[in-house]
């Protein structure tokens, strides 16, 4: 009886640590790690951006699961011909390649030529506008 007492203790310690915060975040994010990977890819392959989905998923070994959202279940906005490569790139101010269409409790997840970024409702009317 004590052991299963001592191993129900162990379980309920352990079982938070793979569901921190920073973890599902990652996770959430994943999506767009691939992403941005793939678009570099394929800017490097076609010395240029890609410009469309065919082009980007010759690069994209990942498949289709990653080209939605796990936070809004709704498919990720790709910005097509953004230059990732830019030697004049402003690292305060990085292009946007691709966000979420609604995000979650108003932020929005995304990718910068820089790397993964958030942005509020504001934001991304100012940057992103329609």
């Amino acid at each position: 009886m004590r052991r299963i007492w001592y191993l129900t203790l162990i379980v309920a310690l352990l079982l938070p640590v793979g569901c921190t915060p920073q973890a599902q975040e990652m996770q959430e994010a994943e999506g767009l790690m691939h992403l941005q990977h793939a678009y570099q890819q394929a800017t490097v392959a076609l010395n240029r951006p890609p410009q469309n989905l065919d082009e980007l998923k010759k690069h994209w070994a990942e498949g289709d699961r990653w080209l939605t959202s796990p936070r809004d279940g709704q498919p990720y906005v790709i910005r097509w011909g953004v230059s990732v490569q830019d030697p004049n790139l402003d690292p305060a101010h990085p292009p946007w390649i691709a966000y979420e269409q609604t995000g979650k409790n108003g932020i929005r997840q995304g990718i910068t030529a820089m790397g993964l970024s958030e942005m509020t409702e504001e934001e991304h009317a100012k940057l992103l506008p329609p």
